[in-house]
């Protein structure tokens, strides 16, 4: 129709005047900082954080809930009291707490204790496949992280809509960069890389 034919038409001058754009601005390669590149889990002997983010990644390092207000911090730390004095002396205090103030939804202290177990759980599951060898150089055996390429690995250490205004490396630069006719992978691009590993013995 008429009308498909004169969008085809404007779509295709949009990205005449973009590839155009592209031939005039100077070429970019961002190299990010110390900590700044996104890392992914490669290998390794938990199947399941196999293609993971690691760096950064919230839910994974137990920080999700361990800080949720200090409630399954608070509660563990009753819980411990609790066990040293023994259930009689416990009383009614902390069976039922609020594991967040903001959900709404009520646990059982049993129930918190053992989220925040799982919760330490995973954060030192975490720990286990950020650290190197004794050597510093060397991933552990069976470990294997590498940095996420392009500027996608630089943009939002943690991606989402509630953690990217905390977590931004180059995201809003990126942004307006493409706004001015940046491309990835013409004109634009980026290395990041494990920054665990000193820069000798990087690939």
């Amino acid at each position: 129709t008429r009308q498909q034919k004169k969008k085809k038409r404007k779509m295709l001058t949009l990205k005449n005047h973009a590839d155009a754009t592209s031939k005039t601005l100077t070429p970019l390669l961002i190299i990010p900082g110390f900590m700044s590149s996104r890392l992914t889990v490669q290998k390794s002997p938990h199947k399941t954080w196999e293609g993971k983010r690691l760096w950064f990644n919230i839910k994974a390092a137990g920080f999700n809930s361990l800080h949720r207000g200090g409630a399954l911090v608070k509660n563990e730390e009753r819980h411990r009291i609790n066990r040293r004095l023994g259930d009689d002396a416990a009383g009614n205090d902390g069976d039922c707490a609020s594991a967040s103030a903001s959900d709404g939804v009520e646990q059982s202290s049993e129930e918190m204790h053992q989220e925040y177990v799982r919760q330490m759980e995973c954060k030192s599951l975490w720990v286990e496949h950020m650290r190197l060898q004794s050597d510093m150089i060397h991933e552990k055996e069976g470990f294997e992280a590498r940095s996420i390429p392009g500027t996608a690995g630089v943009d939002y250490l943690a991606p989402g809509a509630l953690t990217e205004a905390a977590s931004y490396v180059f995201g809003p630069v990126l942004k307006i960069l493409k706004s001015k006719g940046y491309i990835d992978g013409v004109n634009l691009d980026a290395v990041p890389y494990d920054w665990r590993i000193p820069p000798s013995v990087l690939e």
